[in-house]
């Protein structure tokens, strides 16, 4: 068998950007999945390693939230599927919070509920209830397609059906995902039911599959992984996993940022993505992070991103309530989807 390079590429712990990794190994290729299956898979797992810590180093929990782990949401025949909810502090206002159902990156292989909720948790302060999810992951000759969307689908359930309990308003009920996690975001807010996602963000999310995988992307092998074999051997499977593809008049809002020096996912897969959507008529912001590499979080390139991510989220709740839910809500003086920007400097909230 032919030996060739396996270009995977990691950063360094120190943020000093991309580097290659010629690693002589049976490959990942894109017509098809050829292992070394001890090399190969603990190169793959290394780089998520890299690939899932970001730019940012893990923050400690802000004050004013209340934190409730280990929530099993899925029993898919004995795998069991967990996720993580981080609630404001305080009493839970009239009609309810809004939520946030955060989903991780780590192409589709690596990653975890806990080291991206950690990293968004920090909306909570602002009056968001953050639901960090796990799902299934890809493996050698195990790809991951379309359970890790069925477990997003379920995850979302889980949420609008607890929805009570937890002090969550269904009708404002958003998602956020990076990189694979914003692929998975993308593909639950394009696919499901107008009313059970109401904006979708998207950190830097591959839109395009197929054409990720022709421009020889670095993450183009993570697709590969993800769906069991290249577009040239699945072409229709490509297109299905593509939010490209899934776009119609009746899709949620999307925010999209995708930093500026992304080596790994190519800015015009959001640039496409952006395109597709403003021509069926979806309201739509992209916004690009300039200086920011792949893996960003709410803070890059010399901006915080959480009073973007804020305003968007009010200006499309706002846009959503109908006059009966007005009617309904009319004892909150601030009505729904109102930012509080308080008083003696407090920090902005949604409530």
């Amino acid at each position: 068998m032919m030996r060739q390079a396996c270009p995977l590429r990691f950063r360094s712990r120190r943020g000093k950007g991309w580097r290659a990794m010629g690693l002589f190994c049976p490959l990942l290729s894109l017509s098809g999945v050829r292992w070394c299956p001890v090399l190969a898979w603990v190169a793959l797992a290394v780089g998520t390693g890299w690939l899932v810590r970001g730019e940012d180093p893990q923050p400690d929990l802000p004050p004013g939230i209340q934190t409730t782990l280990h929530n099993l949401y899925r029993n898919d025949g004995g795998r069991l599927v967990y996720l993580d909810i981080y609630a404001p502090a305080g009493p839970v206002p009239n009609g309810g919070w809004p939520a946030l159902l955060a989903i991780h990156g780590g192409g589709w292989r690596g990653g975890s509920r806990a080291e991206y909720g950690r990293s968004v948790a920090e909306l909570a302060a602002h009056g968001l209830v953050v639901v960090a999810i796990d799902y299934q992951l890809s493996r050698p000759g195990k790809p991951s397609w379309p359970e890790n969307l069925d477990d997003v689908r379920h995850a979302l359930g889980w949420v609008r059906g607890h929805a009570a309990r937890l002090g969550i308003d269904r009708d404002r009920v958003a998602v956020m995902g990076a990189s694979a996690g914003g692929h998975l975001a993308l593909m639950l807010g394009l696919t499901a039911k107008t009313s059970e996602v109401s904006a979708v963000i998207d950190f830097c999310g591959p839109s395009d599959l197929s054409l990720l995988a022709q421009k020889g992307s670095a993450a183009a092998g993570s697709g590969v992984l993800m769906l069991g074999a290249g577009p040239e051997e699945m072409p229709g499977r490509y297109t299905e996993a593509s939010p490209i593809a899934r776009i119609g008049p009746d899709a949620p809002p999307v925010l999209i940022f995708h930093g500026g020096d992304d080596a790994l996912v190519p800015i015009s897969q959001s640039q496409i993505l952006a395109d597709g959507l403003r021509q069926a008529g979806v309201f739509c912001k992209f916004e690009v992070v300039s200086g920011a590499r792949h893996g960003f979080g709410l803070r890059a390139g010399g901006r915080v991103l959480i009073p973007e991510i804020l305003a968007f989220l009010r200006e499309v709740w706002d846009r959503r309530v109908t006059d009966a839910a007005r009617a309904t809500r009319s004892r909150d003086p601030a009505g729904p989807g109102h930012v509080d920007t308080g008083s003696g400097g407090e920090e902005p909230r949604i409530r």
